[in-house]
């Protein structure tokens, strides 16, 4: 994660100039259609040889002309770690990795990744299927990150994040939160006493049953929805918010780039 939040060093102009591509855990033309795009208009240009890690030749690849290393789910991290042809790819200047969100489900894969990306110096580039993925990263949403994609446990970023917030030292812990799914773990067991739920449905978490049985767990129960759900169903209080058609904001893309939109809908 630290290797993509806050960074800005792969761009759609560095896909454009690439003398070669690999894709490991990612489906361009279902998760990121300018992606696929751009890479399917560097192919017909000028042949652009694009390698894919996968179980199988999809469509989409087959269109981008990929050369395809077709692999058991679950065995990307190895075959990263030791696959010539790809390694011989990353290792020409300006050479791009491009990984999606479902290698994270691979054991070791994001590092494998990242450790790659090091020893041939390739660039590396995630690309999440949703807006506002990379802007929660860069957020320090996920357990181990700070505002910024610095490490929890990075002292001095500790220490400057306290400063910016006018915290007192030693306030920000340095061991990592839970994620969602030991959040779900901890509220079903009683552990968890409060919990806050904006926009997630349990039927889209790892385990729908545990979420469910959680959210009838928890002694309070706060709900940021649009509309009717499971969870503001089970609520004690409901907010309201506006979705996004109804509201001026921004979205980080892939590539870090701040995407500000406008309030398309004027209505309450």
């Amino acid at each position: 994660a630290s290797s993509v939040a806050g960074s800005t060093e792969v761009t759609y102009a560095d896909i454009d100039a690439a003398p070669a591509v690999v894709i490991v855990g990612l489906e361009p033309e279902e998760e990121s259609p300018i992606l696929f795009l751009r890479l399917r208009k560097q192919y017909s240009k000028r042949k652009l040889p694009i390698f894919a890690l996968s179980p199988f030749v999809s469509r989409g690849l087959e269109k981008l002309g990929a050369k395809v290393a077709r692999i058991i789910p679950g065995e990307e991290a190895r075959v990263l770690a030791e696959h010539d042809v790809v390694g011989e790819a990353l290792r020409q200047p300006g050479a791009v990795l491009l990984v999606g969100e479902r290698l994270a489900t691979v054991p070791g894969g994001l590092s494998a990744a990242a450790a790659l990306a090091d020893r041939t110096g390739a660039k590396l580039a995630w690309v999440p299927r949703r807006a506002g993925d990379r802007g929660a990263v860069d957020a320090g949403c996920l357990p181990n990150l700070l505002p910024g994609g610095r490490l929890a446990s990075d002292a001095a970023a500790r220490a400057e994040l306290a400063g910016a917030w006018d915290l007192e030292a030693g306030v920000i812990p340095s061991q990592p939160g839970r994620d969602t799914d030991g959040i779900i773990a901890a509220t079903a067991a009683g552990r968890i006493g409060a919990l806050v739920v904006a926009g997630v449905d349990p039927a889209d978490l790892s385990d729908p049953r545990l979420a469910e049985e959680a959210l009838d767990k928890v002694p309070f129960l706060v709900s940021l929805e649009v509309r009717n759900s499971a969870v503001s169903r089970r609520a004690d209080v409901v907010f309201p918010v506006a979705p996004v058609v109804e509201k001026a904001g921004s979205f980080l893309d892939w590539e870090g780039r701040l995407r500000t939109f406008e309030a398309v809908l004027d209505t309450t």
